[in-house]
């Protein structure tokens, strides 16, 4: 805030941290592509089409390139559209407008209408992927040569195919694991939680926690992006995300304190403990295990204030106060976690 204030640019982060990644999607994407490519290269083997490979790749690469979109059904179901109306221009153009042409300035006149529009779709920021897709099928379903071969069967099969392979993906998108909002609401808990049972068995406290925040603020907004149309999911990731800074920050300070000698060994004997379980807790989580961790986390800030009560030594009352903010703090995130977990997160202010 004071670089902000000052004009100054932020110093970049001298440490290396990595986003999040997440196994499970990334797995259900592979399973569907494979499965595109068997059911495709099936009908191909069935039917003996000779545009069977075109469809194969088509939905292999659809699969691929846009489970990572928001939304993939139906941008894969806005792609199929965009071919079958794209179908007519360049038929035209094709069968049309390029048997005129006798030189490349001719050529050029032919093609012309169609790439200028696809180049007008492509500078508008909405739908710019649907002209690049129109160029791309013109290219692909054309097949120009030195010398041409105008062959409308051909040119009707090629498009088949490319709608063949859009229909595959469509399907598998639709049913295979579709990405709902509550879906990606609970992946992005489940991340949450695993990597702060990462940040809580971590040694380096410091540099952990600052990748945890910058990562886990990536991926809310990763979240966010997908569950826009549900606000009621959008809430909750929102609330889990807070409680799970606060916890972090909370485990931060209470790690600090636990490794400095000041303190009493059967503070820093059970604050260790603590950890240990919370950390085994966040990676199977549950209402009554987070209960159980508050419990513990309040226990905790009560023996140490209780002995910083009656301690004269600077230090140790330093050390022991930091035990106690960390505890409580703690023990208040895994409360209001338990009601996340509980679905009680509406009741939650941020």
């Amino acid at each position: 805030m004071e670089a902000f204030d000052r004009g100054e640019e932020l110093p970049h982060p001298d440490i290396a941290c990595g986003l999040w990644s997440d196994p499970v999607p990334a797995v259900l994407i592979g399973i569907r592509s494979a499965l595109a490519v068997g059911i495709t290269s099936a009908f191909w083997f069935a039917t003996a089409w000779p545009n069977g490979p075109a469809a194969v790749v088509v939905a292999a690469v659809v699969c691929s390139l846009f489970a990572s979109l928001e939304q993939p059904d139906k941008v894969s179901m806005a792609a199929a559209a965009t071919v079958l109306i794209a179908a007519v221009p360049v038929f035209a153009t094709q069968f049309y407008l390029m048997p005129l042409a006798v030189d490349f300035p001719s050529m050029a006149v032919a093609l012309a209408p169609l790439m200028l529009t696809c180049g007008f779709i492509m500078a508008q920021p909405q739908i710019g992927p649907l002209g690049l897709l129109s160029a791309v099928y013109f290219a692909f379903a054309s097949n120009i040569d030195n010398v041409m071969t105008y062959d409308a069967v051909a040119f009707l099969n090629s498009s088949l195919a490319i709608l063949v392979g859009f229909a595959v993906a469509l399907v598998l998108f639709a049913t295979f694991f579709p990405e709902t909002p509550a879906y990606a609401g609970r992946r992005f808990l489940r991340q949450l939680f695993v990597h702060l049972s990462d940040l809580t068995s971590a040694h380096r406290r410091a540099p952990a926690l600052r990748c945890y925040q910058r990562a886990l603020v990536e991926q809310l907004g990763a979240t966010l992006a997908r569950v826009k149309d549900e606000p009621r999911v959008a809430h909750e990731c929102l609330t889990s995300a807070a409680a799970a800074l606060s916890a972090a920050q909370a485990i931060g300070r209470l790690k600090s304190s636990l490794d400095g000698r000041e303190l009493p060994p059967r503070i820093a004997a059970e604050g260790s403990r603590l950890l240990v379980r919370l950390s085994q807790t966040l990676r199977d989580p549950s209402v009554w295990k987070f209960g159980r961790r508050a419990a513990e986390a309040r226990a905790l800030g009560r023996h140490a204030l209780a002995i910083d009560r009656g301690s004269a030594e600077p230090a140790e009352t330093e050390a022991l106060g930091g035990v106690i903010v960390g505890s409580a703090t703690l023990g208040s995130d895994l409360m209001r976690a338990r009601m996340v977990l509980q679905g009680k997160s509406n009741a939650i202010p941020i």
